[in-house]
């Protein structure tokens, strides 16, 4: 994940209006590595969003 899980919940409640949930540390951990979402592309491109485990992924950057 790009960022701090803190600053897009911010982000989403006071300036979006619309309250989001973030992954905790382990799952957000665990669905990083999965060899599918290691896959993905960066948004905005196609396939940069998708459903994993029950967890909404948004691809915004690549691990160095």
């Amino acid at each position: 994940m790009t960022g701090s899980p803190d600053v897009y919940e911010a982000y989403f409640s006071y300036v979006l209006l619309h309250p989001i949930e973030i992954a905790d540390k382990e799952t957000r951990n665990r669905i990083e590595e999965l060899p599918e979402v290691e896959a993905m592309p960066v948004y905005p491109a196609e396939g940069s969003i998708r459903m994993q485990d029950g967890v909404l992924v948004v691809k915004l950057g690549r691990k160095y």
